[in-house]
């Protein structure tokens, strides 16, 4: 029984780890694409920062997924052997799944994104004005 609770413990930790790696490959393509800047020199820090969030934010969903997996798919594994032998192909139904849900998400941010990048053109002009005429921010 230990034997069975390692293995399956073991494959839901490979599913913990999928997931935050597939939301820093959407966030890295969002990113890159949706960047309102015209470089990437001296934003290291609003990159680290914006993988930072996305990272935690993400834990939140990330550990629903290992939770459940657990509770739902491991531990009546141990006692239903049947249930065992079909539980890698339920593991992986599931993050099919979220991965498909994580995409959706993702695509949905685009439509969000072109009204966020008109704003940041416009704060990046009100900066500009700002810089060449001496006045403070805000």
């Amino acid at each position: 029984m230990s034997e069975l609770f390692f293995s399956g413990i073991q494959q839901d930790f490979k599913i913990f780890l999928l997931a935050p790696i597939l939301c820093a490959v959407f966030r890295a393509i969002f990113i890159l694409r949706y960047w309102p800047y015209e470089s990437y020199a001296g934003k290291g820090p609003a990159i680290y920062h914006c993988f930072r969030y996305g990272f935690w934010w993400g834990m939140d969903w990330n550990a629903y997924i290992f939770g459940y997996s657990f509770l739902l798919i491991t531990l009546p594994g141990l006692f239903f052997p049947a249930y065992y032998a079909v539980g890698d192909f339920v593991r992986s139904t599931v993050v099919v799944l979220y991965s498909i849900i994580l995409y959706t998400a993702f695509l949905g941010k685009r439509r969000v994104s072109v009204q966020i990048s008109k704003f940041m053109y416009q704060q990046k002009s009100v900066d500009k004005f700002h810089r060449k005429t001496g006045h403070a921010a805000g």
